[in-house]
């Protein structure tokens, strides 16, 4: 049986690539998204006058597992 205590869990950090086609902001997302990566997040995501308000979120490479996400999103049922 394998010894549990020692166990580390590696998280990667949080990408985010941007660019623009066809005037659609498209965002390429990786890594681990909890509590201290969750603003970079946000940031990524505002709108402004500068960037096109259409935009593609491609999260096909981020981390789901565990309650981390789930919480960093807004869609885990504990209170913040």
């Amino acid at each position: 049986m394998a010894d549990m205590k020692n166990t580390a869990i590696l998280l990667t950090p949080l990408s985010i690539t941007q660019t623009i086609t066809a005037g659609t902001r498209v965002l390429i997302v990786g890594g681990e998204i909890d509590y201290d990566s969750a603003e970079m997040l946000r940031q990524a995501l505002h709108l402004d006058d500068s960037r096109p308000a259409r935009f593609m979120l491609d999260l096909s490479a981020v981390n789901r597992r565990g309650p981390s996400f789930l919480a960093a999103v807004g869609t885990d049922p504990r209170p913040v």
